[in-house]
C-alpha cells in the first residue's frame, strides 16, 4: 500500500498553528486524505481477492479511526458551543 496521499497546505491554518511542533501536524495540513494500491489485473478473477482486499481495508482502518474521532469530536465541540444557554429558574 503507498502512504498516505492529498493536497497539502503549505502551512497549517491558523486555529492550528498552536499545534505545528506536534508529530501529527503534518496530517493537519492534508486537504485530502485516501489511501490507495495497484492491484494486478489477474487478482480481480482469482479466490484470493475477497482476502487481499480485506487485509488493505484493515490497514486503513487506524488512519479511518483517527480520523473520524477528530471530526466528531470537534462537531460534537462546534454543537455544545452553539446551544442556546438555558435560563436560570426563576423561582
Amino acid at each position: 500500500m503507498r502512504p498516505l496521499q492529498g493536497e497539502r497546505l503549505t502551512r497549517l491554518p491558523k486555529a492550528w498553528q498552536a499545534h505545528s511542533d506536534l508529530p501529527w501536524a503534518p496530517y493537519l495540513k492534508l486537504k485530502q486524505y485516501y489511501w490507495y494500491v495497484e492491484l494486478p489485473a489477474s487478482l480481480a478473477i482469482t479466490a484470493r481477492l475477497t482476502g487481499k482486499l480485506v487485509r488493505y481495508f484493515q490497514a486503513m482502518t487506524e488512519g479511518m479511526v483517527w480520523l473520524n474521532r477528530a471530526i466528531l469530536a470537534d462537531g460534537r465541540r462546534q454543537a455544545e458551543g452553539s446551544r442556546p444557554e438555558r435560563p436560570a429558574p426563576m423561582w
